[in-house]
């Protein structure tokens, strides 16, 4: 039987078959005993090493509360990619298909949800309690369809905007899917992107777009007009190992998760003014932030797909409170991606792996 350890409060562990039902505590020594040992048998039990998360009992908050969740529909032509950044501009290059079902997600200001999903190359639209509204979309380059459709922001005066991943552009729609206008081409100079991979729009309506492969954010008008850029590769202030997610606060500053351990913060030109974070897996530290969404109190969300858990900062990157682990039970992920927080303080978080959408508050 194959059997999975998890690290326990205590510092022992817990040893549970892959159905997630517990067989046995046990101090920590024993179990790393019980994972070596193959025993007298000539196959020795395949083990999984799991570890959770440390969770600080004096952090300032609770973790929200588990509301309700609702069921993407899935794909029958799954394409898949993966790299260590989670992210390929090959399709077809992958080993783990389960990022690919959806990715962004974003609400609206009168709290209808815009999905993103990269395997059917659509967006769709629902109810704040899911109920299905619309989709559009199919893949393609002509206007109104995606090749991988990542990311999905809404506008305060209600556009909706779509990362065209894989052909390297964004594309512009009204609230029920009808196509307006698109800009960007593949490429390094201004408007163009290399893997065009999320976006967020401030409260004047400016899109800010983190251009991936080209370690940089793009800022543009609503009608997709260029305004500036900053960033370029690098570990420095500024620079970027991979520009994952773009986040707006109350007061248009952005944040960017950048490569593979920390949250960048800019004033709306993009004027360095912050940075938190180093690599690891306790409470505060990341590995490979990436989606983020940012509430009215303008308190920061970081969501860490590898590690299955969302972290909550203030502004100066204190962390407020975190929760998720690996699973399919409430408050449980299979790798997260997208996050979104409405006007009330509801959270909405894209779970790829187990096809939902989860909402806390």
């Amino acid at each position: 039987m194959a059997v999975r350890i998890n690290q326990s409060p205590t510092g022992g562990a817990t040893i549970s078959n892959l159905r997630h039902h517990i067989v046995l505590v046990v101090p920590l020594f024993l179990s790393i005993l019980t994972a070596c040992s193959g025993g007298s048998d000539s196959e020795s039990t395949p083990v999984q090493f799991v570890p959770t998360p440390t969770v600080n009992p004096l952090l300032p908050e609770s973790p929200p509360k588990f509301l309700y969740e609702w069921k993407i529909d899935g794909s029958n032509h799954v394409r898949r990619w993966w790299s260590p950044w989670l992210a390929s501009t090959d399709p077809g290059a992958g080993k783990d298909d389960r990022v690919n079902r959806l990715a962004g997600i974003a609400v609206d200001s009168i709290g209808d949800v815009y999905v993103a999903k990269p395997d059917t190359h659509r967006v769709q639209k629902f109810t704040s309690d899911g109920t299905f509204i619309t989709e559009w979309g199919s893949f393609g380059d002509e206007p109104g369809q995606f090749s991988f459709t990542n990311d999905v922001a809404a506008s305060p005066d209600g556009h909706i905007y779509v990362a065209d991943s894989l052909n390297h552009r964004i594309e512009k729609f009204t609230a029920d899917g009808k196509f307006l206008l698109e800009w960007g081409d593949t490429g390094t100079v201004e408007s163009e992107f290399l893997n065009a991979r999320n976006l967020v729009v401030d409260s004047s309506g400016n899109v800010f777009v983190a251009d991936f492969q080209n370690h940089r954010i793009q800022k543009f008008t609503a009608d997709g007009v260029f305004l500036t850029e900053w960033g370029r590769h690098g570990d420095h202030d500024g620079g970027f190992l991979f520009a994952n997610d773009v986040a707006v606060d109350s007061l248009d500053n952005i944040y960017v998760s950048d490569g593979v351990a920390r949250i960048q913060k800019f004033n709306n030109e993009g004027t360095f003014l912050d940075s938190w974070g180093d690599i690891g897996t306790e409470a505060g530290q990341f590995d490979r932030p990436f989606g983020m969404g940012i509430d009215s109190n303008d308190a920061i969300y970081v969501v860490e797909p590898l590690m299955n858990r969302i972290q909550k900062f203030d502004t100066n990157g204190t962390l407020l409170t975190l929760w998720g682990s690996e699973g399919t039970g409430e408050g449980q992920f299979d790798r997260p991606f997208g996050i979104a927080i409405d006007a009330d303080g509801t959270i909405y978080v894209a779970d790829p792996g187990n096809q939902r959408v989860q909402v806390f508050r």
